[in-house]
């Protein structure tokens, strides 16, 4: 199923052919997304879930069969586009909130994001990987 380029709360930034994911991921992008903004009042904005036929997509180690996402850090906006923990934009609180909106939701397997406050405030759920200091990559259960 296709994640659509936007919808409440969301906007897709990557490329249109990793936009796929299995239904209840998509459906858990868009719950989360909604929650999200009306809690927050930011948009998400969703890079990579998987492309449209799973498997390889020669742009990551992950996300072959539509259970992974990738969401950018919280700070961007229609106006600023934040690329990483280390700059002003950067807004830890919300992405607080984005994590506990996720663990509210259940489903989750665990998170990749390199902000080590974020990390502590979940131990054991957020973990560390390199390459992820500008986006938090979600993993779900089927």
């Amino acid at each position: 199923m296709k994640l659509p380029a936007q919808g409440y709360g969301y906007e897709t930034f990557d490329v249109e052919s990793m936009r796929y994911g299995q239904p209840k991921t998509i459906a858990r992008i868009k719950e989360l997304a909604i929650r999200v903004y009306n809690k927050t009042g930011h948009k998400l904005y969703v890079g990579d879930l998987s492309n449209s036929g799973g498997g390889n997509s020669g742009r990551h180690a992950g996300h072959y069969n539509g259970i992974e996402v990738d969401i950018a850090i919280m700070g961007n906006t229609p106006t600023v586009s934040c690329y990483t923990i280390w700059e002003g934009c950067y807004l830890r609180s919300a992405q607080v909130a984005l994590v506990n909106e996720i663990l509210n939701m259940g489903g989750s397997t665990g998170m990749l994001f390199n902000d080590h406050a974020v990390q502590s405030r979940f131990p054991g759920f957020v973990g560390s990987a390199y390459g992820h200091d500008n986006h938090l990559h979600v993993n779900w259960h089927r």
